[in-house]
């Protein structure tokens, strides 16, 4: 009959092949000194000869293997043995809290309990390990939180800071555009009014100084009694006298003369004293509009032949201006 051997944490033994599963757990509670249910709880796992490693878990699983070792008889299978943390044998030596009497257990079942202690204790050390590794992960990850949150914090802190800065600049800013724009209307009003004050003054100055150097430029003294200026009103008119060809009563003195002269739309009559007054002037205008290139004719004439003959010479009225002086000998 075929041998198997049973590596029960390196210790060897070699057994029968049995002929069913059933059979083979009976020998190993026997061999062990167990009982029958803890060897289900074991376990039990070989390895081919491609280094498969293939477990035992029923009557199906013991079958193949049973062929493979029928297989194999010059090389018996090695089945390893391990006790599993969840099986009973293993609680029960946590629930006595203390050795297993080992009066009549076999080297084997002494090995088994001395397995479960060593395991035991090594369970216990895993789950401080395990409960301090945890406590060290909690705390440093709370510790992270609190770090995280605290550079949050800052960085709230921050950025409302640099708001508040920026608000504060923006407004200083405006303050300060405000400012200078106020001050640059300000300047720009004192300077247009000292502009027109000053451009006023310098036109009044020109005027004055216009007005003197006109005076002074003035040889004629003569007072020209009866007449008044049609511009400035004064009276009588001393010096120079313009008189209108068309208007008899429309005289300048010299100055409204020199002023606005220009703007009078009719010939003006100089006089330079009052001898000259007393004259009859007759002007001839020809219309422009018969010869384009002719020129305007003015002709004097003291004597009543004259004024046949200007009568003659033009008929309509729109060619003809005639001015009578009306000055008086005085």
């Amino acid at each position: 009959m075929s041998e198997i051997k049973l590596n029960f944490y390196d210790e060897v033994i070699a057994i029968k092949l049995k002929k069913d599963y059933e059979a083979f757990k009976a020998d190993i509670a026997n061999t062990y000194k167990i009982d029958t249910s803890d060897v289900t709880e074991l376990i039990i796992y070989y390895f081919t000869e491609d280094k498969v490693k293939l477990f035992i878990r029923g009557a199906e699983d013991y079958k193949a293997m049973s062929v493979l070792a029928k297989a194999n008889k010059n090389n018996p299978i090695t089945l390893f043995l391990e006790i599993h943390e969840e099986s009973r044998l293993f609680k029960q030596q946590n629930n006595v809290g203390g050795p297993m009497v080992s009066e009549n257990l076999s080297p084997s079942a002494e090995k088994i309990r001395q397995e479960i202690l060593e395991k035991e204790r090594l369970l216990k050390e895993t789950l401080e390990k395990e409960t301090q590794r945890r406590k060290e992960e909690a705390k440093k990850k709370s510790e992270e939180e609190n770090k995280r949150n605290r550079l949050e914090e800052l960085r709230r802190k921050k950025k409302k800071l640099e708001e508040e800065e920026e608000k504060k600049k923006k407004e200083e800013k405006n303050e300060l555009m405000s400012e200078v724009t106020r001050l640059m209307n300000d300047n720009m009003e004192s300077l247009k009014m000292n502009l027109i004050n000053n451009t006023v003054n310098q036109s009044m100055m020109m005027v004055d100084k216009q007005m003197e150097k006109r005076l002074q430029m003035s040889q004629c003294k003569d007072v020209h009694s009866g007449y008044t200026c049609s511009s400035c009103s004064v009276t009588p008119i001393v010096g120079m006298r313009y008189s209108c060809g068309v208007n008899t009563d429309f005289h300048l003195c010299e100055n409204c003369e020199y002023l606005i002269g220009d703007a009078h739309p009719y010939p003006l009559l100089k006089y330079r004293n009052t001898k000259q007054g007393g004259m009859k002037i007759k002007f001839v205008i020809e219309n422009t509009s018969s010869n384009s290139n002719s020129n305007k004719n003015i002709k004097n004439n003291n004597s009543n032949n004259s004024n046949n003959a200007f009568n003659n010479n033009f008929n309509k009225p729109d060619d003809i201006i005639i001015f009578e002086d009306l000055a008086k000998n005085k």
